[in-house]
């Protein structure tokens, strides 16, 4: 019988810093090449005339106040118009090209793909697969085979990676709320490890793994131009997403974790904090299902999904706009 050893998650910052070369050496060789061949180009921003002033001025604030924009153009002898036109190129800057955020996409569909795959068939053929209250019987004397050792770690180094990368991916407007999901995931994992929790937390991921793939296969399809498939694919995305975040993982796994472990476990401190970590998540999950809902509600009232709504989107500005705010700022600016 083998029970999990903490000397184990030694394998973690290896298979983390695996994973984020895997993916870097992913998304520039083949999940580059696969969108341009779909149509998608690399399009530079265009940037502001440099201004030392005005580069202090966003630090503070992205979006300036009318009366800080005034304020401005006193001090450089340029309209507001002109100001306001810096800083639209300036925000413009920070953003991702669609290229970008198509091969960040591609990445994770094929890793939430290949796990599901993996995932379900480790699972499939064990009882507490199909019945969560099995996962209890003899805990904490559990014997951990293999295959779910190496596919527990390496669910487990991807969320580590995920988080460290997190702040060079495409910001999105759910940024906080994806960050504490993720520092709340590996807070489950790590703990599970040590208290051999693992048969339920097996559960869990594949559970978060089944609707992610057609998440990110329909942003792919939304970058690319393929409305149909991504209105298609939305669909499929949001009843797997309902099944498993409003059903089974509420219903079934929170349920036995709730009420059917005190049975056999007793009411250790552990049982608080592993269920209030539960919790957590679902409360992220019911926030990101009404934003999944307005979506979809988006959907049926019009006949198309509407841009991600957690993207922030890239401001127009127009060439002969560019031309002369470049021109004017460059020269009060130096």
């Amino acid at each position: 019988m083998y029970k999990p050893q903490i000397e184990d998650l030694l394998w973690v910052p290896v298979l983390a810093l695996a994973l984020c070369l895997t993916r870097i050496l992913f998304e520039r060789y083949i999940a580059t090449p696969i969108g341009k061949s779909l149509g998608i180009r690399e399009i530079n921003h265009r940037k502001p005339s440099p201004c030392i002033y005005l580069e202090e001025a966003f630090k503070k604030s992205r979006t300036p106040s009318h009366q800080a924009l005034e304020s401005y153009s006193k001090k450089l002898d340029l309209s507001v118009r002109q100001i306001q036109r810096w800083f639209r190129l300036r925000r413009n800057q920070d953003k991702a090209n669609t290229l970008t955020r198509f091969t960040e996409s591609c990445w994770r569909f094929t890793y939430y793909l290949t796990i599901l795959i993996i995932g379900t068939i480790i699972l499939y053929n064990k009882v507490w697969f199909w019945d969560s209250t099995e996962c209890w019987p003899n805990y904490p004397h559990q014997h951990v085979p293999s295959e779910i050792y190496w596919y527990y770690l390496v669910e487990l180094s991807y969320y580590v990676g995920s988080s460290l990368m997190h702040f060079t991916d495409v910001r999105k407007k759910d940024f906080w709320e994806l960050f504490i999901h993720h520092i709340v995931t590996m807070t489950l994992m790590f703990i599970a490890w040590i208290q051999n929790i693992i048969r339920i937390s097996c559960l869990i991921l594949l559970v978060h793994d089944m609707a992610d793939p057609f998440l990110e296969a329909t942003k792919m399809a939304s970058y690319s131009g393929h409305r149909k498939w991504c209105n298609h694919l939305f669909i499929v995305f949001t009843i797997a997403w309902y099944i498993g975040r409003l059903y089974i993982f509420p219903f079934k796994i929170l349920y036995s974790t709730l009420f059917y472990a005190p049975t056999v476990t007793g009411m250790a401190p552990i049982y608080y904090l592993y269920n209030g970590l539960l919790g957590s998540l679902q409360l992220l999950h019911i926030i990101w299902t009404i934003i999944i809902t307005k979506i979809l509600y988006n959907r049926l009232k019009t006949g198309e999904i509407k841009k991600d709504e957690r993207s922030e989107s890239e401001e127009a500005v127009s060439d002969t706009e560019t031309e002369t705010a470049q021109k004017t700022a460059v020269n009060n600016c130096t």
